[in-house]
């Protein structure tokens, strides 16, 4: 069933939200506070997904209910994951554009003494 692809998911967002490149950027924005939020619930939940795999695969009330549960957890969590990219790219760009100027000053160097 789809839902057992739900652990990879929220396992590779819980990489990204502890990734050094967010916590640098989250800090920097003031949200490392919901960044570790994020972590801490997506390290609770894990225990849980496999037995709410296993409760998912009935077809009664329960299952239908844990099934939409799961639904939930996967779009927040693919909606996590776009966020943490979009820190990811922030900081990655950020780098680079630190380590931008001093290209800049270099190639202004080389200019004025060959000229």
């Amino acid at each position: 069933m789809a839902e057992s692809l739900l652990l990879p998911v929220v396992r590779g967002v819980l990489g990204k939200a502890a990734d050094a490149l967010v916590q640098k950027v989250t800090a920097m924005w003031g949200l490392d506070d919901r960044r570790r939020e994020l972590e801490l619930k997506l390290l609770y939940v894990q225990p849980l997904l496999a037995d709410a795999e296993a409760k998912a695969e009935a077809d009664t009330e329960a299952g239908r209910a844990v099934r939409a549960w799961m639904r939930k957890l996967r779009s927040a969590a693919y909606q996590a994951d776009d966020v943490l990219d979009d820190f990811q790219y922030e900081a990655l760009h950020r780098e680079a554009q630190s380590l931008r100027p001093a290209t800049s000053k270099v190639r202004t160097v080389k200019i004025i003494k060959g000229a």
